[in-house]
């Protein structure tokens, strides 16, 4: 259907923990499918990286950018490389995250700092950096993804409270 036709995508943590799709992956397909042009966002190298750019587009246009979405001047190079190599950014599609399973008393400090760096502080880093390309475009989406651990997170303690963050993050 081409619903996101000459649309400019960025999409974090686009990488796969292992085989198969994730929801990163899973959304950069889609969304050059669809039409969009998709910078494909991992701190991953190698054969993680590998199936970015024009395979994962499957007819679509797609580039893999390494950035590390916890520091604030690379989310601002990735939103630059899209800008740059496709004139503007009209979605961005928070997917980065890492699980824990330690429940209350067995979460560590370094453990809870970690999952809070990653799962949440990303978000407000990588939409910083995208609100003013937006803006340029005059409007777009932006879009974070939660999990329902954030609801009832049993057994990970950090993981859920960094997902209800971000869920309610605005």
């Amino acid at each position: 259907m081409k619903r996101l036709d000459s649309k400019v995508a960025i999409v974090t943590g686009r990488a796969s923990r292992g085989p198969g799709l994730g929801n990163g992956k899973a959304t950069a397909i889609l969304f050059a499918r669809e039409g969009a042009r998709v910078l494909c966002v991992d701190l991953a190298e190698g054969p993680r990286r590998r199936d970015g750019g024009p395979r994962l587009a499957e007819g679509g246009e797609a580039e893999a950018f390494a950035a590390d979405v916890t520091v604030a001047a690379q989310c601002r190079a990735m939103v630059d490389a899209a800008v740059h190599r496709w004139g503007g950014l009209d979605i961005l599609h928070n997917n980065v995250g890492i699980e824990s399973r330690h429940a209350l008393m067995t979460t560590t400090e370094e453990e809870w700092d970690r999952v809070m760096t990653v799962d949440l502080k990303s978000m407000l880093l990588t939409r910083q950096a995208a609100v003013p390309a937006l803006q340029t475009r005059g409007g777009g989406s932006i879009i974070c993804v939660s999990s329902v651990a954030g609801l009832r997170g049993y057994g990970r303690t950090a993981y859920a409270a960094a997902k209800a963050g971000a869920s309610s993050a605005s």
